[in-house]
């Protein structure tokens, strides 16, 4: 699982002696053993990991569009082999374990585990081997992982739905779980009581738990060290999340040098985005980086830590750190900064929340100053009042966006529904017997018209139905466009989070609105507002650029209605946006890499 790296224990380097950069870190961590480059693979797992079912995809390759990676026919080996317990369970579950307090991934994940480790006899097909063979070692390498429960609330659901669950299971299969699966969630937490109480020689005694017990630990495990199986050519959706015992020995940081790439199959890989020296400790990003400090804490707290990299501990020296959530000066529009008060004057904050919109909890309370050194006018701004202002305002056109697309998208459900339900009924009536067919057959002309009346004026209100969610979008988009314009660069920085957040949504509003070239601008905008605050080589950022040429192609090909067909982006801005997504895609994810084909299937309009 690992190349050119090796885990290291406490404050040592990757050759074993003492390492100083790292006196802070005494965890478990990676380090690379030689200088490497960008695009080094240096952490590779397929573990244990289920699809969405928000994402269309293979639940054993996980492939996007219907189709398989490999041969269709291992998938069809690896499903027969799975079926005998998930074919059988799962249909109950769904029937009668509706109120299992747990959601759907989690329940498919402790299935998909009793179905591993349920299969007994060997597989000659070298394939269908590799697949069992990778979940149980997964499994197996489970046990060097820790747990974290959120709330007491959460744990209390998980313990009342692993014991619903259980029920469900024959007394085969429990006694399966308890040879195979259980000594290695006793294992896992044993080894946490040891790293807790290195001096207690009573941890050295076996530990045993039950199924119920070490099904509430893989839950556990899944909240502190889970991954998301990425769309593998778009990479900011969703398609699975799982357990990857390798790749959760790389730490975190919000200003990592690799990146976890998604690849066929369903494996990972860590693989770096930047030049990293000897010894240096390799690090991803575990939340997402666009999100300011404060969200990303209260993310990494659930994982049972606080992240203190210098992007962390130094917000104040990371520009971009600071566009992300404080708003500009009222005065003269500098970006300001957070200062504490203390008893020896005005000093820099090195560990204050930037990104806070409550007061402190001392009385030191932090302060926001527009700072002469970047330019600014040097006052003290009201910052608890001044933020929340932005910040509400802000928060109400987000929240506005995010309506109107649910709005939107229930009529337009609801049509589809209506549309499917007309086309059940065509086949049941196609399915009746001749003696109904003879009826229908018989209709005379009057009937036959008025029944074709009838279906025009359907089609008619469906069609006015469609032009009304379209017109009330555009009409949301563009009042809500106005208020985002009127507080972006007057009173934030078009960097703010929740500008970024609020120019995606607008950019889904106005398509569905038909207005494509505003859907296009708005796009752009936000995408060149990403990378300044996102790593040059990120995956998620080089589909961020290919979704702004596909946008761009669809207006030049299919222009709004009125809309002549002509470019809104110039041609040199898409063409370097397409040449950076193909450089940085085929240096991280490879050329054959689904990713990089598609940035090389985009040519411009």
């Amino acid at each position: 699982h690992f190349v050119d790296c090796v885990v290291c224990e406490g404050g040592r380097d990757g050759d074993g002696k003492e390492a100083r950069l790292y006196s802070k870190s005494v965890g478990r961590r990676v380090c690379a053993t030689r200088e490497l480059g960008k695009g080094c693979v240096v952490v590779e797992q397929r573990g244990c990991a289920v699809p969405m079912l928000s994402t269309p995809v293979c639940p054993i390759c996980f492939h996007p569009r219907g189709g398989h990676f490999g041969e269709e026919d291992t998938c069809i080996k690896i499903g027969g082999l799975l079926a005998p317990v998930e074919g059988d369970i799962y249909p109950k579950l769904l029937k009668d374990g509706k109120d299992i307090p747990v959601n759907d991934v989690l329940l498919r994940l402790w299935l998909r585990v009793v179905a591993i480790c349920a299969i007994k006899h060997s597989v000659d097909d070298e394939h269908v081997s590799a697949f069992i063979r990778d979940w149980l070692e997964a499994i197996a390498s489970s046990e060097e992982l820790g747990t974290a429960t959120p709330t007491q609330e959460w744990l209390v659901d998980v313990c009342t739905g692993a014991a619903m669950f259980t029920s469900f299971l024959s007394r085969e299969q429990l006694h399966v779980l308890e040879e195979t699966f259980c000594p290695h969630m006793a294992k896992s937490q044993q080894n946490h009581k040891q790293e807790q109480h290195q001096d207690d020689n009573d941890t050295n005694a076996v530990a045993t738990v039950s199924t119920i017990e070490a099904l509430v630990i893989l839950a556990g495990q899944m909240n502190r060290n889970g991954y998301s199986i990425r769309r593998i050519d778009s990479p900011n959706v969703n398609a699975g999340i799982g357990i990857f015992p390798a790749i959760a020995m790389v730490n975190h940081s919000c200003d990592p040098n690799c990146a976890v790439v998604t690849h066929p199959n369903g494996t990972l890989k860590v693989t770096t985005i930047k030049q990293v020296r000897k010894n240096q400790e390799l690090t991803v990003s575990y939340v997402d980086l666009l999100l300011p400090r404060q969200q990303r804490h209260e993310l990494t707290l659930h994982r049972n830590f606080i992240c203190h990299c210098l992007r962390c501990t130094l917000p104040n020296a990371y520009q971009m750190e600071r566009a992300l959530s404080l708003p500009l000066c009222k005065y003269c529009g500098t970006l300001p900064r957070i200062v504490h008060f203390t008893d020896g004057g005005l000093s820099l904050s090195s560990a204050s929340t930037a990104t806070s919109t409550t007061a402190a909890t001392d009385e030191r309370a932090d302060v926001m100053v527009c700072w002469t050194e970047d330019g600014g006018c040097g006052r003290s701004l009201e910052g608890e009042v001044y933020i929340l202002e932005t910040e509400k305002e802000l928060s109400s056109i987000v929240a506005s966006l995010e309506n109107a697309i649910k709005s939107s998208m229930h009529l337009v459900l609801n049509q589809q529904s209506k549309d499917m339900h007309d086309d059940d009924a065509a086949e049941d009536d196609a399915e009746d017997d001749d003696a109904e067919n003879e009826k229908i057959e018989v209709l005379d002309e009057e009937e036959e018209r008025a029944m074709g009346n009838k279906t025009q004026q359907e089609a008619t209100v469906d069609g006015e139905n469609k032009l009304k969610v379209e017109e009330d979008a555009l009409k949301e988009a563009q009042l809500l466009s106005k208020r985002l314009n009127s507080l972006k660069g007057v009173y934030v920085s078009p960097s703010h989070y929740k500008v970024i957040s609020a120019q995606c949504l607008l950019h889904a509003l106005f398509r569905r609105g038909g207005d494509k070239e505003a859907a296009v601008w708005t796009l752009a905008e936000a995408v060149t507002t990403m990378e300044d605050l996102l790593p040059h080589a990120w995956p998620e950022l080089c589909e961020w650029h290919i979704r702004v040429c596909e946008a761009h192609n669809d207006f030049v090909k299919h222009p709004s209605d009125g809309a002549k067909p002509a470019s809104v982006l110039s041609r040199k801005r898409l063409h370097k946006m397409r040449t950076r997504a193909i450089e940085a895609s085929t240096q991280i994810c490879g050329k054959a890499h689904p990713l990089t084909l598609r940035c090389k299937s985009i040519s411009i309009a």
